[in-house]
């Protein structure tokens, strides 16, 4: 049939307008089908987890479409038997886990979020006593539950810090901890979850009141001068700015900067140069006035960045620069924001 409608017209002759509707019909038919036929060779892609069950997810748990789950049962120093689950949030790559703890006599259970601190080395196995440390050949128990109190959860639960030392650190707690918000977080919250629009009433607030009190606030503490002698040069610091050599010779007194700098005089900041934070290797401070950048650099790109404002002209910038060869880098969700869930405006079932 499908031989039928695609053989094309004979020379000098038409086909029917009927007969051009039914070819252009199985056409769309084979595309259609051609297209489900693709969609099932691909269904086992990770993007299908989002379309394939009905059910909103709950937790963060839920939207892990890589995630691994096994289960043991396992007992404690004291006899007591239980069940052990450990979740791999990403086996790909294998920094992330959930242990949950459920005791006999016990009701509930108790949940860990555990750090791989080698994660491209070293995998997480469930023991009766613990967990199973595996790297390369070498394969080692951790009795988190087992005869060892040191080695234990409960320790590292009692220290309370946010990342607390398993295993001789080969693992690392995650304990959660209370964040700090002040009264001004704290209204803003309440309008954004509670007040319709009420993002939009924070916004405009940010826009027009908190923009004049910190224009007001920049205006009045930041005095400068000429500098004297130049700060001393940091062969690790970042190189410093490029400046209008008008304003590149300046002292600014930084009131609210709130880290204390090695090299700085009782004057304050050369603008552009970089600073150690005292105490903190790795870690420079510099502070910036846009009207003092070089010419050459504000007047470029004129076709994609916009011409700075005189207020904004004048506004006091504060730069903090880390030596990435001393820091890793990472990313760890607020003890509050964000919070879990999709915008109103997207449904994805």
């Amino acid at each position: 049939m499908a031989e039928r409608f695609s053989q094309p017209a004979a020379e000098g002759k038409r086909q029917s307008p009927s007969r051009i509707k039914k070819t252009k019909n199985m056409r769309t038919h084979l595309g259609f089908v051609s297209l489900l036929l693709t969609l099932a060779l691909v269904s086992d892609g990770p993007w299908v987890s989002l379309s394939r069950s009905e059910e909103k997810a709950e937790n963060i748990v839920d939207l892990q479409p890589f995630s691994r789950t096994a289960s043991s049962p396992v007992r404690d120093s004291q006899g007591r038997e239980g069940l052990a689950t450990l979740v791999n949030l990403n086996p790909n790559i294998n920094a992330w886990y959930l242990l949950d703890l459920k005791w006999q006599g016990s009701p509930g259970g108790q949940a860990f979020h555990l750090e791989n601190s080698s994660p491209k080395t070293q995998s997480l196995q469930l023991d009766p006593k613990g967990l199973v440390l595996s790297e390369k050949e070498k394969k080692s128990l951790c009795e988190l539950w087992g005869s060892k109190p040191l080695e234990g959860l409960k320790p590292a639960l009692d220290t309370r810090l946010p990342y607390s030392p398993l295993c001789a650190t080969r693992l690392y707690l995650l304990n959660p901890t209370k964040g700090h918000q002040t009264p001004l977080e704290k209204v803003t919250e309440f309008l954004r979850n509670k007040i319709p629009q009420g993002d939009e009433i924070v916004v405009w607030v940010r826009d027009t009141v908190f923009g004049y009190l910190y224009e007001e606030k920049a205006e009045k503490k930041v005095p400068s001068k000429p500098a004297g002698e130049p700060p001393p040069k940091i062969s690790e610091a970042p190189i410093p700015a490029w400046l209008d050599p008008k304003h590149g010779n300046l002292l600014v007194k930084p009131v609210d900067l709130g880290i204390t700098v090695q090299g700085a005089g009782p004057d304050g900041l050369v603008l552009g140069n970089w600073y150690s934070a005292r105490g903190n290797p790795g870690i420079y401070v510099s502070v910036i006035i846009p009207k003092a950048i070089a010419p050459e650099i504000l007047g470029s790109y004129k076709k994609w960045v916009n011409d700075l404002n005189r207020v904004e002209l004048g506004q006091l910038v504060y730069l903090i620069a880390f030596d990435l060869d001393q820091f890793d880098l990472h990313y760890v969700p607020g003890t509050t924001h964000p919070s879990l869930g999709c915008p109103p405006i997207y449904h994805v079932k």
